[in-house]
């Protein structure tokens, strides 16, 4: 139940290490990491590019002038061992844009993950070595009477 209670506990963690602030489409640079919200009529046209409509994107900043220029996951596959993620390009005018938010890794979230994932970490290794040292006397029993070999008395002290 405690490793149950962990995991649960990592993942919320986990869900919570990116933070999303809103900015204006001036204060964004190519490369960055984003998410925007398009009009109703947009997310109309690009459910054919996107597979689904949406109207919530998450991407890439490609290109900011005169057009959005955003690189969008739309799908993944496993192909062997490895995670392949297609992606399409998309530009949008900025009268289409009701929104942009900046993902930002959240520092004290992400520190609080890392923290917590080492304490349970160090804490299954403490327990595993401390089984494995003390050794497990529950449940020893003697051997029975018949394996038992037979029984030397040894007097000292000149007594029988």
């Amino acid at each position: 139940m405690p490793f149950r209670s962990a995991v649960v506990l990592l993942l919320v963690l986990t869900a919570g290490c990116h933070a999303h602030t809103p900015v204006s489409l001036t204060q964004i640079t190519p490369g960055e990491q984003v998410r925007v919200r398009v009009t109703q009529v947009q997310a109309q046209a690009l459910e054919p590019l996107l597979l689904r409509e949406r109207q919530v994107l998450d991407g890439t900043v490609l290109a900011v002038s005169p057009q959005l220029l955003l690189e969008v996951p739309v799908a993944s596959h496993l192909q062997g061992g490895t995670r392949q993620d297609l992606r399409q390009r998309i530009a949008l005018e900025p009268s289409q844009v009701l929104g942009v938010e900046l993902r930002e890794l959240d520092r004290f979230r992400t520190g609080l993950l890392v923290t917590a994932g080492g304490a349970f970490l160090v804490g299954a290794v403490a327990l595993a070595l401390s089984r494995e040292a003390g050794g497990d006397t529950r449940g020893e029993t003697p051997p029975p009477a018949e394996l038992r070999g037979p029984t030397l008395q040894i007097p000292w002290g000149g007594r029988p």
